[in-house]
């Protein structure tokens, strides 16, 4: 079973739902899929966003649920599903195929919009499995979680020092684990972070094994810079490495012709237009990290929108 549809939106976190409300504004057809909950990754935020334009100090859920109430009142169709791969076709009216997962649905679409986000990057080592919620698990939602507990955590940029920061009035110990000797981070959360008498800074440092002891402790193998391979017993563990721009998986023809970032982040023009005719990304896959915002992405979102209509216009 397959479907056309002039547009396709894959991904309804901001970017997505910006682009999604633009193009219901300006009266065009489309449909926007999502694989989870709208919102996308706002739901693993637990603070306050402060970035999002005309608004206060605002709960990441509370905006999720103010932008599902816009899109149900502009009518949009959302599709809950999986993209499994994308390729493309000769027909150059429903060019591109998205194979969903599991149904083996197909939607065909002249023109797409990958508004996919990002996703934890892995650190690909042996053991990681272990532990599934080191990349996802929250600091800032019930901090006394972690009360009493020694935590690792590895990563030295403003995810892992704002989550060393939310635990430092709960953990009993924190040991900060990073490959560089500079931590990338705000300059004033790494000063009090590695002040705090009970945190423990470990540069050049690479976490090499995860292993799981008898009564649940885990057994970090650290490899520091010019030493041999020590074993860090600790309660916790967060990951907390960077996000790399998530691109669903793409037919050999498509992801050839997509141009990339050094970071992985999709190259775009000023109306989100990639390399490749027809396919057009906005929010954090088509951002390189340090520039990552929720207003970035919805204003990237919105000019998607807009470039991708003017492009149908000019087929009247």
């Amino acid at each position: 079973m397959s479907e056309t549809h002039h547009v396709v939106i894959v991904g309804g976190g901001a970017a997505g739902i910006g682009a999604s409300l633009g193009l219901a504004s300006l009266g065009i057809p489309h449909l926007l899929v999502e694989r989870g909950e709208l919102g996308g990754q706002l739901h693993a935020v637990g603070g306050l966003l402060r970035d999002v334009p005309g608004a206060e100090d605002v709960e990441a859920e509370r905006l999720c649920d103010l932008w599902r109430r816009r899109l149900d009142a502009a009518g949009v169709p959302v599709l809950r599903t999986e993209v499994a791969y994308v390729d493309v076709q000769p027909d150059a009216e429903a060019r591109y195929a998205l194979h969903l997962a599991g149904s083996g649905e197909v939607l065909r679409t002249r023109i797409l919009l990958l508004a996919t986000g990002a996703s934890p990057r892995r650190l690909g080592i042996p053991g990681e499995e272990l532990v599934p919620e080191a990349y996802t698990l929250s600091t800032s939602r019930n901090p006394e979680r972690f009360a009493g507990l020694h935590v690792a955590i590895v990563g030295g940029g403003d995810r892992a020092l704002e989550g060393g920061l939310n635990l430092l009035p709960h953990a009993r110990q924190i040991t900060l684990i990073t490959r560089s000797r500079r931590l990338r981070g705000r300059p004033a959360w790494a000063e009090r972070l590695v002040s705090a008498r009970h945190v423990t800074w470990r540069p050049e440092t690479r976490l090499v094994r995860i292993a799981r002891d008898a009564d649940g402790t885990l057994l970090l193998t650290l490899a520091p810079e010019g030493a041999p391979e020590e074993v860090l017993r600790v309660d916790a563990l967060l990951l907390r490495l960077g996000m790399a721009a998530h691109v669903p998986p793409l037919g050999e023809a498509i992801a050839s012709a997509l141009e990339r970032r050094e970071d992985g982040s999709l190259r775009t023009g000023e109306g989100g237009e990639t390399s490749l005719v027809g396919v057009y990304a906005a929010g954090d896959v088509a951002t390189p990290s340090p520039f990552r915002s929720v207003a970035n992405a919805w204003a990237q979102g919105l000019r998607a929108a807009k470039a991708i209509a003017l492009k149908l216009w000019e087929r009247r």
